[in-house]
This record gives C-alpha cells, sequence and structure tokens, in this order.
C-alpha cells in the first residue's frame, strides 16, 4: 500500500473529515483544526497535513517542532494520525508514510501517542515499523474515566457498581442541601478567575508554575466552538472550586482543576465533577464518557506519592481505568535520542512521574 502526505489547508474539509465515524473512538480534541491553531502560535514549525490514499483523504495529522535542551530538534504529533485505526494495514503504512516525510524534514526523532489502549492490534500494527517506546509519557498515559448515564439515577447506580466510594452521595445531598450550585462558562474573564485560583492553589501546594498564557490562547480558540468550558461550584456568590474542561468526540476531558479552603467542609469538588457529568450529557449527548485524566500507577499507590492525592480523589467517583500505548519515538539521529531518552528518565525519576 502505498501512501502519500501533503498539507491540508482548507478547514471546512479537514473538520467535516474528522467527524466520520470511524474516526470517533481514537479522535481527540487534540486533532482539532482549533487545537492546531493554538499549536501554531506556540512553536517554531507547525504542520497540518492530509494522509492520501490516491486522492482519497483517509487521515489527519498536526505536527510541531520541539526543541531538545542539548541543542537540535524533534517532531511531535499529539495523539497521532486521526484515522480508522481497525484497519491495521492501513495503520502500518500511514505510520509508515509520515514518518518517511519526518525522516526527509531533518530531526532527531518523531514522538506520536495515539490514544490506542494497551493490546489494541493497531498498537502492534505501528510497532511493525520498529519505533522504540518513549522514556516517558507526554499526554495522560495512565487515565480514570466514568461512563455517562442518561439520568442522575442510573449514573449513581453505575458509579456504585464500579466502586464509587460510598461517602459520595452524602456529599453531594449535603452540598445540595447548602447550596452549592455549578456554573458553566465560555467567558474569557471566567478563565482570568479560574486562573487565579490555579495561582493560588500552586502556591499552597508549592507546585512550580503553570503555562497561563497557553490557558489563554487554548480558551480563545476552543471556547467559542463549545469545545471546551470553565466550570465552578459557588456558594453565597463564592467560588469554592473550579475545572477547566475540553469536550470533542467521545468524551469529555478535564484538563486542569483549583479548590479553595472556604466551605471545606461541603467537599464541592465532589459535586462540581458530578454536575459536570450532568451537564455534559444534556448539552452533549454525542459524548459517552468523562475522562478524568492522569492517575498515578497500582504500584506508586500509596500516600507518599506527591500525586496520591488528586488520584485518589478521581477514583473515589468509580469507574475504570484506561491504559494507553507508550508513546513512541522513530529515531533518526541514534545517539542524540539516546541522550534525550536517559534525559527524561531522569526527570521521570525526579519527579515520579510514572
Amino acid at each position: 500500500m502505498s501512501l502519500s502526505l501533503a498539507p491540508i489547508n482548507n478547514q471546512q474539509e479537514y473538520s467535516s473529515f474528522l467527524q466520520t465515524p470511524a474516526l470517533k473512538p481514537h479522535a481527540s480534541f487534540m486533532h482539532t483544526w482549533e487545537w492546531g491553531e493554538v499549536l501554531r502560535n506556540e512553536t517554531p514549525e507547525f504542520l497540518r497535513l492530509g494522509l492520501y490514499d490516491s486522492d482519497k483523504l483517509i487521515g489527519i495529522v498536526q505536527i510541531i517542532r520541539r526543541p531538545l535542551r542539548f541543542g537540535g530538534y524533534f517532531w511531535y504529533a499529539p495523539r497521532g494520525i486521526a484515522m480508522d485505526y481497525t484497519k491495521t494495514e492501513t495503520v502500518t503504512a500511514a505510520y509508515s508514510a509520515l514518518n518517511e516525510y519526518l525522516r526527509a524534514k531533518g530531526g532527531v526523532f518523531f514522538k506520536a501517542d495515539p490514544d490506542l489502549v494497551r493490546g489494541d492490534p493497531a498498537v502492534a500494527a505501528i510497532d511493525i515499523l520498529r519505533p522504540q517506546p518513549a522514556a516517558i509519557f507526554t499526554q495522560a498515559e495512565r487515565v480514570w474515566c466514568v461512563d455517562l448515564q442518561k439520568d442522575e439515577t442510573t449514573q449513581l447506580a453505575w458509579m456504585k457498581a464500579h466502586g464509587m466510594r460510598k461517602n459520595i452521595p452524602y456529599y453531594l445531598r449535603r452540598a445540595a442541601r447548602e447550596g452549592v450550585a455549578v456554573i458553566a462558562s465560555d467567558r474569557q474573564n471566567d478563565l482570568e478567575k479560574f486562573i487565579t485560583m490555579l495561582h493560588n492553589l500552586r502556591e499552597r501546594k508549592n507546585m512550580v508554575g503553570g503555562h497561563d498564557d497557553h490557558l489563554r490562547r487554548q480558551f480563545a480558540t476552543m471556547g467559542p466552538r463549545r469545545y471546551e468550558k470553565i466550570f465552578f461550584a459557588k456558594k453565597s456568590g463564592h467560588v469554592l472550586a473550579g475545572a477547566l474542561v475540553a469536550i470533542y468526540g467521545k468524551e469529555a476531558s478535564y484538563l486542569h482543576g483549583a479548590s479553595l479552603d472556604l466551605y471545606r467542609e461541603l467537599q464541592a469538588p465532589h459535586s462540581l465533577h458530578f454536575e459536570i457529568m450532568r451537564y455534559i450529557v444534556k448539552y452533549y449527548p454525542e459524548v459517552e464518557r468523562y475522562n478524568f485524566w492522569g492517575i498515578v500507577s497500582d504500584k506508586n499507590r500509596t500516600p507518599k506519592h506527591p500525586r496520591h492525592g488528586y488520584s485518589e480523589f478521581k477514583r473515589s467517583f468509580g469507574g475504570y481505568k484506561e491504559e494507553y500505548m507508550r508513546a513512541r519515538d522513530f529515531v533518526y539521529s541514534p545517539v542524540l535520542w539516546r541522550l534525550d531518552w536517559l534525559l527524561q528518565k531522569y526527570f521521570a525519576w525526579k519527579y515520579k512521574n510514572d
């Protein structure tokens, strides 16, 4: 099979193709044209390519160029190619064509991390090309998911059947009784309120700084298309907790969150996320699940781990763990790639990223 790649500059053609039903299982908000526009403003080189079988468009991919710490650069395709992953022969041909396209442009390696679960036949179809497993994930690799149900009663029953902590319904009832309400917003000034909350959280937890301008760019681009929402849990006009959620395809993804110490006894973050799920069901009926994003591995599920608290919070809703394939590196310069790989392994150990 011989496939070709070419720039795709028609937004309507691109976005229409992304709606193809066969793409939905693996299509991410990171594949959207709008997310690409965010990336375009944050990288020295951005590529938006169509994958063609003769003249037929069968895949799309967005790629950025990233610098390496010791000089040089690599290419990265967030969530890989948006395509039909059930056709494994085509998957192999697609990644082979993309690999050769980028090899010709130079760089140390090309990284891709499609959201294929471990064991999916498409993973083996990519590995036929003998890429190297990356040192560490780039996007969330191990996530916690809750399948969305048609109403509140069914949702709670599903969560209970999938390991929900027994005190969650009590938290929800108490918060409702005490007047905690959840609102959704796509206003830029509400994003600024949320960024302030993130600053306060980092100060309390001694966390490193965030990427405020990145959040502003993505919300300004994604918000008007209904691909992102800010949610706040409030009581008596006071914001208690907030979340930034991306919504596209089969899932809504919890990207960032923060809470304040005010009224902590009401456990507002639990109400916040439960009401986000109800909102998604009402206004985005095509969405199938709520993705809480990253959790720590089972082997590191201990109070000593720095991310134990937020990981256990996500698990408390009940649900299931989804583990994606480790990102793959298609290597062009083995020595420089290995240097970067070892450096990434060191940082993963230092900051306990697992």
